[in-house]
């Protein structure tokens, strides 16, 4: 079945249990679609449904095992509850929530809020500044461009930041052991540069590109006695290092010009095994 609704601000209702093809192009406007969705008793739309929703401040309510959506231009919102689903925001500020299954998640540029849901779920971010939570399962999440706060939720997650530095950056990781993936644009000096990383995970692993090339700042909090700082990609050991406590309050590791601050730790808590050379 293919629907092109054309230009106006449309309601869009499908409703059944069909395991054929589906195409909805709703065009300009502020349309609202609701798919396999009308009450809580519908059942998901077994066959593959695409739909472009156009230029339009959109609202979207799809409950189909497979979907691919592009939503256009305007601020739109769309929640999933079906199984696997491709998404891609595009232009505009949106509000994302993903379904049940393993969903890949495009935000665009804009500043997007994003939600994985269930599921092992891909997520970009893109340009903007975003705010993105993977939920359940085990999911990777790139932050791209922007000042974004990015949450890896339940599971064994994959945090990815953007080069964009601002103090107001954070990545947390939730339950289950991570990777944190920290990139930084070369330039930034100082406090400006400041980025934060919280978890409250297990078995966490924090990965850093370019920190040691540039005065920069990172908060950690949460770290645990297993965790460890991957410092692979440096041609430097732990007798390079210098460690400096704050008080009782913190510890400061630094090399060249980086400074890498751990929040309630000290360097007697500190072992060779925290690290990866």
């Amino acid at each position: 079945m293919e629907l092109d609704s054309g230009d106006g601000d449309d309601d869009i209702f499908l409703k059944g249990n069909p395991d054929s093809v589906f195409r909805i192009n709703s065009g300009a406007g502020n349309d609202r679609i609701w798919a396999g969705h009308i009450t809580s008793e519908d059942t998901s739309l077994n066959g593959t449904m695409y739909i472009d929703s156009g230029s339009g401040n959109d609202y979207l309510a799809i409950k189909a095992n497979h979907a691919e959506i592009r939503l256009g231009n305007g601020n739109d919102s769309i929640y999933l509850t079906g199984e696997s689903s491709l998404v891609y925001g595009e232009e505009g500020d949106d509000y994302i929530y993903g379904g049940n299954g393993a969903d890949e998640i495009y935000g665009g540029s804009g500043n997007d809020n994003i939600n994985g849901g269930g599921g092992d779920d891909v997520i970009y971010g893109g340009d903007g500044n975003d705010m993105i939570n993977g939920g359940d399962g085990n999911d990777i999440i790139y932050g791209g461009e922007g000042i974004n706060r990015l949450f890896g939720g339940n599971g064994n997650d994959i945090l990815v930041s953007g080069t964009t530095s601002h103090y107001s950056n954070g990545l947390y990781g939730g339950d289950g052991n991570d990777i944190f993936i920290i990139n930084f644009q070369q330039g930034f000096i100082g406090d400006s540069n400041s980025f934060n990383v919280e978890y409250p995970g297990t078995e966490d692993v924090f990965i850093f590109n370019n920190i040691f090339n540039i005065n920069t700042s990172i908060l950690i909090g949460g770290f645990e006695t297993a965790d460890r700082l991957d410092f692979s990609m440096y041609n430097i050991d732990f007798n390079d290092l210098t460690f400096v406590d704050v008080g009782d309050a913190a510890v400061n590791i630094f090399y060249n010009e980086g400074k890498i601050q751990l929040d309630n730790y000290s360097t007697t808590d500190l072992t060779i095994d925290n690290f990866i050379f």
